[in-house]
């Protein structure tokens, strides 16, 4: 699976880098994964609320990416839920939160 990481805020997860690369990106500062269903009211409003955020977001959807969510809990460890929030920093997991779990002050901090 590659992931694109551009320009833009909403990163899509199906473009040009990988999870391991955005791992190792995480040594040269925090990576914010959003794991997101798009036919889900509650990843809607959690979607709503990390737009506040000023900074990139890794955007993988769940409903079609089956195989990179598998490698992001073997990779991480944390067990997968959606709408789910993953900072990797230092090549490790700085925080994850769940459901209503995450808000945009909360992400901030990293």
């Amino acid at each position: 699976m590659k992931i694109e990481v551009t320009e833009i805020r909403w990163v899509d997860q199906d473009r040009a880098c990988s999870l391991h690369e955005l791992v190792e990106a995480s040594h040269q500062h925090p990576v914010v994964l959003f794991k997101h269903d798009p036919y889900c009211e509650v990843s809607a409003v959690a979607q709503e609320e990390l737009e506040e955020l000023e900074t990139e977001i890794v955007l993988l959807d769940v409903s079609r990416q089956h195989e990179l969510k598998r490698q992001v809990v073997e990779r991480t460890g944390v067990r997968h839920e959606s709408p789910q929030v993953i900072v990797l920093s230092g090549g490790r997991v700085a925080w994850a939160a769940s459901h209503f779990g995450h808000d945009a002050h909360g992400n901030a901090r990293y």
